[in-house]
């Protein structure tokens, strides 16, 4: 992919041509080189450059779409579907804006709950019921357990 159609990809996403030139001035040529970003590092960068010594401005809209981006490569690349340039339109950021939300969300309720407890290991056959109860309980309150 070339610089060109990776600045295509950040004016989709509605980047000006100076951000999309900031963008690239950070390292990123292509649209794989996002995967090598963490879950933060989005809105570092963007902030770093809203900061530098020349800043560029990057609303906050856009930077929930070059985080959606970020996010739809991620998923791509892990799925092992295409992640070319021209599959990214301002339609799929939406969705994955609204997607990026939900895992947020799922990441901070999960966070929030009180850890809950492994039951004691079975140890005795009378205490099955009690046994499957609490291990029961358990599962139910671990992701994807409900």
């Amino acid at each position: 992919m070339s610089t060109a159609a990776f600045h295509t990809v950040l004016g989709c996403i509605g980047l000006s041509p100076a951000a999309q030139d900031a963008v690239v001035h950070q390292g990123f040529t292509a649209i794989m080189d996002l995967i090598v970003l963490g879950k933060y590092d989005v809105k570092g960068n963007c902030k770093i450059i809203c900061t530098e010594p020349n800043p560029v401005l990057i609303s906050f809209m856009q930077q929930q779409m070059f985080e959606a981006k970020h996010y739809w490569v991620k998923t791509h690349s892990h799925l092992g579907l295409p992640t070319a340039a021209a599959h990214f339109i301002m339609a799929i950021a939406q969705e994955y804006v609204v997607k990026r939300m939900v895992v947020d969300s799922e990441e901070m309720v999960a966070s929030d709950q009180e850890a809950s407890e492994l039951p004691e290991k079975f140890k005795k056959q009378a205490k099955w019921l009690v046994f499957a109860e609490a291990i029961a309980t358990y599962l139910s309150q671990q992701k994807g357990g409900g």
